[in-house]
């Protein structure tokens, strides 16, 4: 549940333009990750200006999300 609410925290500030939500934000492969302090994670492209977002994840389940959205978009 915190994990949730972290992730919808960073959605509500990247919907107003913070594109540094969380406690940090690191590029990896073309694929912008969001962090948040509870563990969510945001995944997106960011492009012209627009805010894509591929998919989200907490910390456990991470590295099966990301394999999936590399599968999926790449």
């Amino acid at each position: 549940q915190q994990e949730s609410q972290g992730i919808n925290s960073m959605l509500s500030q990247i919907a107003q333009g913070n594109l540094n939500p969380g406690i940090s934000t690191k590029v990896f492969d073309g694929i912008t990750e969001f962090r948040h302090k509870n563990g969510g994670r945001i995944y997106a492209i960011i492009k012209d200006g627009a805010v894509n977002i591929l998919g989200y994840s907490g910390k456990s389940n991470q590295p099966n999300v990301i394999d999936r959205i590399k599968n999926l978009f790449f």
